[in-house]
């Protein structure tokens, strides 16, 4: 059976490797066929089940050696399929199951296994894949239970030999485990360093780690809810947690959800008795730094340690050293009630044995003169506090407790050592607060049998109103005796209802967001009824905006809540072309219905973009074809604006193709296009020139820019008049307007603090690999003699002159975009040229053109270039503009615009020419 199922899949990887690449739904097709055969076939295993995880139903086949080997080479061949279009999330449901199998360990570790290999070869298409898994709800918590239950099955099986000799089985086991632990505990970081500042939201540190801390939980619930406890190891919830704790939190940043899944865990440790044990047996094996960053956390988050550590202090040696020597010593908390707790903690385990052993290392610290010096005085104040409250529990009820202490002598003479020390020490704060210390301590040891008088007293009245006398009013209180009964696990009793609300508000919560801690006090219910009222208050608004149409339901119906569709794929989206092959095949032939014709235009920018640089060359010409002559089969809002996107996205992939495609279109016969079509040619010229080139306007000005020339053209071809009556006394203002605006730009002083070099360091320009195409495929079309030399009695002659406008400014962009270009002599040779007859044309407009590219031409060509080659055609432009600028009753340009320009580019040549002369002189 195993040598058929391994022959059946490699067949099946056989067939995945034919597929070179996805690049069209067929290929999807095959692929979902094949991973679909392989489940009908039974050659992959199911989903785990309760029974199987706890060991009820038994495993027939064993699928160990298919996982490490077939499916980790079928996972690695589907993943080399990959592309930035297939899979998408929440689409290929087939496809993201096979990553899903959780039947055990062995194939979730080669899942994660190959991602992780893979994601330095494919990172956006490997992290949408983790993504779907982390999101999934169970995958990762499985994936805890298979670990604890493989792992104590293997301990049983062993259990005669394990104390003895080393297993190499469970050595391996371990290795394996620790190697998936690195591996989901480094994700964010490998993302991180793939996706840089761009880190998807789910990968943020805190965000990871409140998922990680979901599935413990459900992992936890799991366990606790089995009658036999003993068939799971919890050594790795253990290192778990360790891992957690360690790369994701600290104390300082006083994280509110880690601290009220703390709370949640304290509540959950009083529901059962099986339940506290697990939870104890997990904290106990902690370990590292993490000890003392959860212990801090939860003296600093009022949760009762001993629920949740049990008498861990005394068992394991890293709390020990946690409690008795960095929370003590070292890195101890600040505030009164956190002191308070971790004293009572120690003395609630074993107050004969762990307050004796801490009494005697904080004297011996603390009588010291040489630590005396070393500390700060907050140091020293923590320390005192501690001493005195170590001091209360264990000698301010001896008598309740019958605690006898030997040395009680050596401790009164360690007190008085330490009181000489203090007394000689030159801090003022340090001397008194030693005194009180001695004094509040000393009289703890002292017997109910001595009076007021004969006790040990200092004064400090002169010290009662400053900041000193307030410290030594805060050490009373710590040390007044009050009557309490030490808090133990049975003093406090489930409260399901506060732990319903924690659960609901931890597990509900967006990865990340963090959720009000409810703190366990006798204001629960209070809170609680909060929560509720914030909740229903947020519903009945969401429902207001929601709920469009009212139905009145059945009676029956009243008990069944509502289906939840808001991550259901709509039905139309499934027919929308995925790639770019789709695209062409679904716009070359008439649509079906207006769904298909709006999601396919809809999304046709982005795909041409990501997909087409990966295609052949010729499919852009091919897709330029379908565009330039798409018709509006149906309405489509902007659909004029996503044409244009569409076609200019094709040009700037593969220009020099589309180039001369589009230029060739354009000189073709009148029978072929109409004039707006031919415009829209040159426009998208534009675009892609000043897209190229790093000209291209930002989105919002290019949008009213576009529209502006739509509508415009618009008018032009379809109202075309053979003479245009202007409203002078607009156009005057117009023109007023702008020479005012460019006058105070010229005038407005602007200071800049700091110049950045990035936004001046020379960067390479793409458009000067096909500049020579762009403009002699445009240049020298046979279209171009008939618009330079059209007769004025023709019919087309008015579309002639509005396309040999458009013409010219095209030409005029592309030498823009052409500057420091090697081929610049040629371009401007070429531009005097045709412009040596167009410049006497008759129309006013055209003149205007002539002139905005002969002025872009001056300014594009380098100084020295148009010295050595051009001074003739300069010296002839100049008396050509110089007779433009005379009056026209003189024989000057009617125009004011052409005069205006012409004038303009004479002050331009004058000033060149100037400077030149003196840098010669």
């Amino acid at each position: 059976m195993s040598n058929s199922i391994k022959t059946e899949l490699r067949n099946a990887i056989m067939k995945l490797k034919t597929l070179d690449k996805i690049t069209c739904a067929s290929d999807i097709n095959e692929v979902q066929i094949i991973i679909r055969q392989l489940y009908l076939k039974n050659l992959l295993p199911g989903f785990a089940t309760a029974a199987q995880i706890i060991g009820v139903d038994h495993y027939i086949f064993d699928w160990t050696d298919i996982a490490k080997n077939e499916y980790n080479d079928l996972l690695t061949v589907l993943i080399s399929l990959f592309n930035q279009v297939w899979p998408k999330s929440g689409e290929e449901i087939v496809v993201f199951n096979l990553f899903k199998i959780d039947h055990s360990f062995a194939f979730i570790y080669e899942t994660i296994y190959v991602l992780n290999q893979e994601l330095n070869r494919k990172p956006i298409e490997v992290t949408e894949v983790i993504t779907e898994l982390l999101n999934d709800d169970n995958f990762l918590c499985i994936s805890f239970l298979h670990i604890c239950r493989e792992k104590a099955a293997l301990i049983k099986q062993h259990e005669r030999t394990i104390k003895y000799l080393p297993e190499i089985s469970i050595e391996k086991l371990d290795g394996t485990i620790a190697e998936y632990l690195q591996t989901i505990i480094a994700l964010p970081n490998c993302v991180a360093n793939k996706f840089e500042s761009k880190i998807p939201y789910i990968f943020i540190p805190k965000n990871y780690a409140h998922l990680l801390l979901k599935h413990f939980l459900k992992a936890l619930n799991f366990i606790s809810k089995c009658e036999d406890t003993q068939i799971f190891n919890l050594e790795f919830l253990s290192q778990l947690l360790t891992r957690i704790v360690i790369n994701f939190y600290n104390v300082a940043d006083r994280d509110k959800n880690f601290i009220n899944f703390l709370h949640i865990l304290n509540e959950l440790a009083k529901t059962h008795q099986h339940t506290h044990n697990i939870l104890q047996t997990i904290f106990l094996k902690v370990s590292g730094n993490a000890a003392h960053t959860l212990a801090l956390i939860m003296l600093k988050s009022n949760i009762n340690i001993y629920l949740l550590l049990g008498d861990a202090v005394q068992q394991s040696e890293t709390w020990n050293l946690c409690f008795l020597y960095k929370l003590t010593t070292q890195r101890a908390p600040e505030k009164n009630e956190e002191l308070e707790a971790l004293v009572e903690y120690l003395a609630i385990v074993n107050k004969a044995e762990l307050l004796p052993k801490l009494l005697q290392q904080l004297t011996g610290a603390w009588c010291r003169r040489y630590a005396l010096q070393q500390l700060t005085n907050m140091e020293h104040i923590i320390m005192s506090k501690l001493l005195i409250l170590t001091a209360k529990h264990l000698y301010a009820t001896r008598k309740n407790d019958d605690i006898k202490d030997s040395n009680l002598f050596n401790f009164k003479k360690s007190l008085f050592t330490g009181l000489k020390n203090h007394l000689e020490s030159p801090d003022n704060l340090k001397r008194m607060i030693g005194m009180k210390t001695v004094e509040i301590v000393f009289n703890y040891a002292e017997t109910d049998e001595k009076s007021e008088e004969e006790r040990l007293h200092f004064d400090y009245e002169k010290y009662d109103t400053t900041s000193k006398g307030q410290i030594l009013t805060e050490l009373d209180e710590i040390g007044e005796v009050k009557e309490y009964k030490l808090k133990s696990e049975k003093a406090f009793e489930v409260d399901m209802q506060c732990l319903e609300t924690l659960l609901e508000d931890f597990m509900s919560a967006e990865d990340g967001k963090e959720t009000v801690p409810v703190t366990l006090t006798n204001q629960n219910t209070e809170i609680i009824e909060e929560i509720k009222r914030e909740e229903e208050t947020a519903n009945i608004s969401t429902t207001n905006k929601v709920e469009t149409v009212k139905m009145e339901l059945d009676s029956d119906d009243d008990d069944f809540p509502a289906y939840d569709m808001s991550n259901d794929i709509p039905q139309i989206m499934e027919k929308r072309p995925k790639f770019v092959l789709d695209l062409l095949h679904t716009l070359s032939t008439k649509c079906d219905s207006y769904d298909i014709f709006e999601t396919a235009l809809s999304s046709a920018e982005q795909m041409i973009r990501t997909q087409l640089p990966q295609h052949d060359p010729k499919l852009a010409v091919d897709l330029m074809k379908i565009f330039l002559h798409l018709d509006m089969e149906y309405y489509y809002e902007n659909f004029e604006r996503t044409k244009y996107n569409c076609v200019l996205a094709i040009c700037v992939i593969q220009p020099e193709l589309c180039a001369k495609y589009i230029c060739g279109e354009f000189h073709t016969d009148n029978s072929c296009y109409n004039a707006n079509l031919r415009i829209f040619m040159l426009e998208v010229l534009t675009g892609a020139v000043k897209e190229l080139s790093g000209a291209t306007l930002k989105e919002e000005d290019s949008d009213d820019e576009l529209m502006y020339a739509q509508k415009k053209r618009y008018v032009e071809v379809n109202h075309v008049r053979k003479f245009n009556f202007k409203d002078e006394n607009k156009t005057r203002l117009a023109e007023a307007e702008r020479i005012i605006q460019e006058r105070l730009k010229d005038k407005t002083r602007r200071f800049i603090s700091k110049t950045t070099f990035e936004k001046n360091q020379a960067k390479p320009n793409p458009f000067h690999a096909v500049a020579g195409t762009f403009f002699f495929s445009l240049v020298r079309g046979q279209r171009t003699q008939q618009m330079i030399y059209s007769k004025t009695d023709r019919i087309a002659h008015d579309i002639d002159i509005m396309l040999l406008v458009y013409f010219m400014r095209t030409v005029a962009v592309i030498v823009m975009g052409a500057q420091n270009c090697p081929i610049i002599p040629i371009i401007t040779r070429e531009v005097f040229d045709l412009c040596t007859f167009i410049r006497f044309s008759a129309e006013p407009r055209v003149r205007l053109a002539v002139m905005e590219l002969i002025g872009i031409t001056l300014v594009t060509t380098p100084r020295f270039i148009l010295v050595e080659q051009f001074t003739e055609q300069i010296l002839e432009i100049e008396n050509w503009l110089r007779d433009i600028i005379k009056s026209p009753y003189v024989g000057g340009e009617s125009s004011d615009e052409c005069r205006t320009l012409a004038t303009q580019i004479l002050q331009k040549l004058y000033a060149a020419r100037n400077e030149e002369a003196s840098q010669l002189m």
